[in-house]
């Protein structure tokens, strides 16, 4: 972190991350195991004993279509849920997608040709944090920027037709955090109308 200070890049770097003070004696209980890295070794969670991501279990049960939902993965991996309750509704949330099996498929082929929109958005704040800096720029990155945010703007848009196929199904589930991301926000849910 100090290098990071005397550079000036820990306003673009640390701010971007989420970082939380793991204190085990003072921490009685947490929704999340703390695996380290030895643990993380020898039970093959995301690399094999060759170093590969191949044979790992990251690489058995990977089926993911897009580059946030296998980071996403990784991180779930890496820090197993220890709260039941949350596990439960996870789990929830995967049979009712294992139920409605033709309307998955047809999500995840939509999810295949979206961009790394997890990316995207990082890569935009990046951009705000820069300008806090006042930086001189010698070519028109405003113009990309802008193009960017378009472009983002455009995929945002579109995720109302990606879940269409789910959306039409939420009354059918069981797990009330599918119920809730595929709602309207208007109606009590997540869903942006």
């Amino acid at each position: 972190m100090a290098f990071l200070e005397e550079s000036l890049l820990s306003d673009m770097t640390l701010t971007t991350g989420e970082f939380l003070l793991y204190t085990p004696e003072t921490q009685t209980h947490l929704d999340y195991m703390v695996l380290d890295s030895q643990a993380l070794q020898h039970l093959e969670v995301v690399e094999s004993s060759s170093g590969k991501v191949e044979g790992s279990l990251f690489h058995f049960v990977d089926h993911c279509k897009t580059g946030f939902g296998k980071r996403q993965l990784r991180r779930w991996l890496l820090s197993p849920l220890t709260d039941i309750k949350r596990l439960n509704e996870r789990l929830d949330a995967v049979e009712d997608l294992m139920e409605h099996q033709f309307e998955t498929d047809v999500l995840r082929s939509k999810f295949a040709k979206l961009p790394d929109l997890e990316k995207l958005v990082a890569k935009l704040y990046t951009y705000s944090v820069k300008h806090k800096v006042k930086a001189i720029y010698f070519e028109n990155v405003s113009l990309i920027k802008m193009r960017e945010f378009k472009q983002l703007q455009g995929h945002m848009k579109a995720l109302a037709d990606t879940v269409s196929s789910l959306r039409d199904k939420v009354k059918d589930f069981k797990s009330l955090r599918l119920r809730t991301l595929l709602t309207d926000d208007d109606k009590g849910g997540l869903f942006p109308s």
